[in-house]
């Protein structure tokens, strides 16, 4: 399948909406090919979309700027087994000077902040204090121990054991399989996103806690260095810098996550889209008519006392 290629208005949709500095901004486009995730991520202040669809994006925007980048297929890793999941992620693998690095803009938090080199055992510095790793290597499942997948390790602090977090293959994959891979959190009524609201940004050094905190990034905030990340779970947003949670809030309805979104993440929504999350496992059932006040977003920086970040 041939990759789309966008044109330069439209790159320049795609950087307003990820609030990129008019200095940092490159261009090298030739065709027009629209796509459905340019229209869901980028027009109409986009509303997002699954780790899959982000990335898949991400990968498209590397490619029209003229970096040799290809897919790969991830397994995400669940304490809870201590075992990988099936081809329920992919990440992007793009070739800087000499070397080949992990990109991933759909991980979140505790995924990697910048481009990654593939390099064995290496400890890179993540949002101090945090770290991450890649190791080279079998995983557990495998019965031929001589396959090895990029495993890659996160911890939030330097005294604390390098957890995984999702292992990918060095092989490429194709929009054909991304595809077939987006079907499961579309349709498995047992993946988190059949039931949850998830969002998240990073935030950087330039985004105070004054006033009422970080809003929607901006071109100046973003000129600074990525410090933190802000969350929303469901009906908690969690604001973390440093290691630290700086503040979580607890939404009481569906008119305050609407609020939170437009305000700190720069999604809005028409009334007819709002809709169809009624009555289903995502939507916050409390709300203004069983006696919630009126919301206005928060100011977070007096929401609660920072404490030490614990997930």
């Amino acid at each position: 399948m041939a990759r789309h290629t966008f044109t330069r208005e439209q790159m320049d949709m795609y950087f307003d909406r990820i609030c990129m500095p008019q200095s940092k901004r490159v261009y090298d486009v030739i065709n027009v090919r629209p796509s459905y995730l340019f229209k869901k991520i980028v027009h109409h202040e986009g509303v997002g979309g699954y780790c899959i669809e982000v990335n898949y994006l991400f990968h498209l925007i590397l490619y029209n700027l003229g970096f040799s980048v290809y897919m790969a297929g991830s397994r995400i890793f669940h304490p809870d087994t201590k075992t990988y999941g099936g081809w329920t992620h992919v990440v992007n693998i793009v070739t800087i000077g000499t070397s080949k690095c992990l990109l991933d803009g759909g991980m979140g938090p505790n995924g990697p902040h910048c481009a990654m080199p593939l390099q064995d055992g290496e400890v890179i510095a993540q949002i101090s204090p945090a770290q991450m790793r890649l190791d080279y290597e079998s995983i557990g499942q495998h019965l031929d121990k001589s396959q090895k997948m990029w495993v890659f390790r996160h911890r939030y602090d330097q005294d604390l054991e390098m957890v995984p977090v999702y292992c990918f293959t060095d092989q490429e994959f194709t929009p054909e399989d991304v595809e077939s891979m987006n079907f499961e959190p579309m349709l498995n009524p047992q993946t988190i996103f059949a039931h949850k609201i998830l969002c998240v940004r990073f935030t950087t050094d330039r985004e105070t806690n004054e006033g009422n905190g970080p809003g929607s990034a901006s071109e100046e905030s973003l000129e600074g260095e990525i410090h933190g990340s802000l969350s929303l779970n469901h009906d908690i947003l969690k604001w973390r810098r440093h290691g630290k949670k700086e503040t979580e809030i607890t939404l009481k309805s569906e008119e305050s996550r609407l609020e939170i979104l437009k305000k700190y993440f720069g999604i809005t929504f028409l009334a007819d889209d709002t809709e169809p999350i009624h009555g289903t496992a995502a939507h916050i059932e409390l709300g203004p008519a069983q006696g919630a006040p009126a919301f206005q977003a928060p100011a977070l920086c007096a929401a609660i006392k920072p404490t030490r970040c614990d997930g």
